[in-house]
């Protein structure tokens, strides 16, 4: 979780009602938090190869007038491994040299492979040795993994979940310098063209 305190506010406190002020108040800070979450969901998709509907879900950005505060927060467990482009290494022998070759197909349950590769991070591809694809009763498909040598029991494969994603130091600095600087323009923006939105 990134707490941020904002300046500025009595600037904006002196020039306003206070009625008025707090909704400058609100409308600024909403802005500014929703404008680090934005650039936190892109520095995750520039580092990991996952859907930006799916980090939604999990980073939030929340205001507290009454603080002077906006709060953004990455809440979620491990993701499944299915959701990294999933490739299935399927092996097969030639015909002609018998020799043993594999190539990537579409990952999907019930299809016979050696294992699956997926793409976490992007541009780096890795193989999970021995994965397969399950369908399970809801509906929802997922990479499982024999815990031995015998057929049961099996584990899902999950990896870092968004807290961990987002929670970089790299990351969390720039999120910071992003709503600060989204704060900058906002303040400004209620103290000389507010109130012509106001009634």
């Amino acid at each position: 979780m990134i707490t941020i305190k904002l300046e500025g506010v009595k600037e904006l406190q002196k020039k306003l009602d206070p009625k008025n002020f707090q909704r400058a108040i609100i409308r600024s800070l909403d802005r500014s938090a929703k404008a680090g979450r934005q650039e936190a969901l892109n520095l995750i998709r520039d580092r990991y190869n996952i859907k930006e509907g799916d980090l939604r879900k999990e980073i939030k950005a929340d205001i507290h007038p009454s603080k002077l505060e906006a709060v953004i927060t990455a809440k979620g467990r491990p993701i499944s491994i299915f959701k990294f482009s999933p490739k299935a290494v399927i092996e097969k022998i030639h015909g002609k040299s018998k020799a043993l070759y594999s190539k990537l197909g579409k990952a999907k349950a019930g299809r016979q492979a050696a294992g699956v590769t997926v793409q976490i991070v992007r541009g780096q591809r890795k193989l999970v040795k021995g994965g397969f694809v399950v369908k399970l009763k809801t509906g929802h498909e997922a990479i499982f993994k024999r815990e031995g040598k015998a057929r049961l029991p099996i584990k899902k494969l999950s990896t870092i979940g968004s807290p961990d994603m987002f929670g970089g130091s790299r990351i969390i600095n720039k999120v910071i310098d992003k709503v600060k600087e989204a704060w900058q323009k906002n303040i400004k923006h209620e103290i000389e063209e507010g109130w012509k939105h106001w009634k």
